[in-house]
């Protein structure tokens, strides 16, 4: 079912031919809550946020219904996350709020990595306080190593930060997500090619990340880079794949906002 809902979800992302008909087989090997998150993220993954709280909501009363609630609050937190990522402003606020009230360590440990890929350094280095003070801080895993490492580099030690990433991305490789931190620690560092190299990495784990808002963020900020170091095919490259992802977008939200602006310098 897993591998039915993953090529579907990449066929579709990828615009390929036979993507109809991998969503048939999915529909019929996954459950359906399975393939309403599936839903629910393509319909992020375009912009379409209407529609994506439109699932989430019945999703999670479903799951509520069921008396499921670590699950549904599991649901919830990966929808405030996502909105973040893509909107910024309130749904960052959001984000931060969840996570003040937030009990479950793990649950927690998650809104903090979110808080770091929108970049917001204050609460993310009070997270990671929390996140260190707790008993079960040595189980925490990724998401424990990327706070502190956001942390470390944002204190100016960017070297240990990276090697702590990197460490933890060679001993388990499935995780690409982390390429997409090690990419915005080097771009604060002032090594454009490193982090060009790392978004990059995560622009090629579609497989591995579904349609994760890291893709599209990871060739918005590849984008501003090549057009920095005046690539401007190359930067023309990601744009328009954006602007073509985000073409049905039903309203405008930041990072279309600046994908349009960027797109903009080069006609």
């Amino acid at each position: 079912a897993n591998l039915a809902i993953t090529r579907w979800v990449v066929a579709r992302v990828a615009d390929l031919p036979r993507a109809a008909e991998y969503e048939t087989v999915a529909q019929q090997l996954a459950g359906p809550d399975q393939v309403s998150l599936a839903k629910a993220s393509l319909a992020a993954w375009s912009g379409q946020f209407q529609e994506f709280n439109k699932i989430e909501d019945e999703l999670i009363a479903k799951i509520r219904a069921a008396n499921q609630g670590e699950l549904a609050d599991t649901v919830a937190i990966g929808r405030t996350i996502t909105l973040a990522t893509y909107r910024g402003g309130r749904d960052i606020d959001a984000l931060k709020a969840a996570a003040t009230k937030e009990k479950n360590i793990l649950l927690f440990g998650s809104q903090i990595s979110g808080l770091a890929i929108v970049g917001d350094t204050a609460a993310v280095r009070t997270g990671l306080k929390r996140l260190e003070a707790d008993k079960n801080s040595a189980s925490l895993g990724a998401p424990l190593v990327i706070a502190r490492s956001y942390v470390q580099a944002r204190d100016g030690n960017a070297k240990d930060a990276i090697a702590a990433l990197q460490a933890l991305l060679t001993e388990v490789p499935r995780p690409r997500h982390l390429n997409y931190f090690l990419a915005d620690i080097k771009e604060h560092a002032g090594d454009d090619t490193g982090a060009m190299a790392n978004y990059r990495a995560v622009i090629g784990s579609l497989a591995y990340l579904g349609p994760s808002p890291l893709i599209p963020l990871s060739r918005l900020r590849l984008a501003a880079l090549l057009l920095k170091h005046n690539d401007q095919a190359g930067a023309k490259e990601q744009l328009d794949m954006l602007l073509k992802q985000w073409q049905n977008a039903d309203s405008e939200f930041p990072a279309l906002t600046e994908a349009k602006a960027l797109r903009a310098k080069l006609q």
